[in-house]
């Protein structure tokens, strides 16, 4: 069965989120998230792989919704941003705010140190870039933004050297 446009984008917004509590550290990766709420973990990858022919479940974004502070909003609709207001994002101290401040509208470039970083951020990056939108990356460590980026600032993702 062939599954909407709308459907595939809902779908890649799930798997972004993941990508995100992975480079977050919330979870370990996939399986984590199938574990904990006894998920075929194949079923899931195949929906992954074919987001065009295979359903996600609407549990699958509860969890995610419920449990993990995702924004239903987000995931469902693309508008606002992927995690809820007011929760679980701490202040950014004064010295985070100015490397804020001093980010947004200036071209910029993302270092990662992992392959897995580089690929959840190129994901992301592109995702934003490919649809014209305008969003802010936030680079963030547990429950802390330690940087927003225009991504249409973001001129190239490295290797920290």
């Amino acid at each position: 069965m062939k599954i909407s446009q709308i459907g595939i984008d809902i779908t890649e917004r799930f798997f972004e989120a993941i990508d995100m509590l992975k480079a977050q550290g919330r979870i370990r990766g996939l399986q984590t998230f199938t574990n904990e709420y006894d998920i075929n973990r194949w079923n899931l990858n195949k929906v992954k792989a074919n987001p065009d022919t295979s359903f996600l479940k609407t549990e699958w974004i509860y969890y995610l919704c419920k449990n993990y502070n995702i924004s239903a909003e987000w995931i469902i609709l693309g508008t606002g941003g992927m995690l809820k207001q007011g929760q679980h994002e701490a202040e950014p101290t004064p010295c985070e705010q100015n490397n804020i401040d001093n980010l947004i509208g200036k071209s910029c470039t993302v270092y990662y140190k992992t392959p897995k970083q580089q690929r959840v951020v190129s994901g992301i990056v592109s995702r934003i870039k490919r649809n014209g939108d305008e969003e802010i990356l936030f680079i963030v460590r547990p429950n802390k933004v330690i940087a927003k980026i225009d991504v249409q600032t973001i001129v190239s993702i490295e290797q920290k050297p």
